[in-house]
């Protein structure tokens, strides 16, 4: 039997990876549905439409939030406040 070796790689940041998607149906679960009726509401669309709108952007909304997947300091109204959408 052989021994397979293992290959040790200095130690450093994480490979970056894209942000997973998420479907319609699972920001639908995630979300109370007053919420999700305001968010459609206001966007002049169905909830259901709503959630797939919001599955659409949250990967980029995510990537842009944490840059380089770090997580911003400050507040979260301030953060937003300095994306660009």
């Amino acid at each position: 039997m052989s021994r397979s070796r293992v290959r040790r790689c200095p130690r450093g940041p994480a490979p970056l990876r894209k942000n997973q998607s998420v479907s319609g149906a699972q920001i639908a679960e995630a979300l109370p549905d007053e919420a999700l009726q305001k968010a459609a509401a206001q966007a002049g669309v169905s909830p259901q439409e709503a959630a797939d709108q919001i599955a659409r952007a949250l990967p980029t909304a995510v990537d842009r939030l944490s840059p380089q997947g770090q997580l911003p300091t400050g507040s979260l109204e301030d953060i937003i406040r300095q994306q660009k959408f």
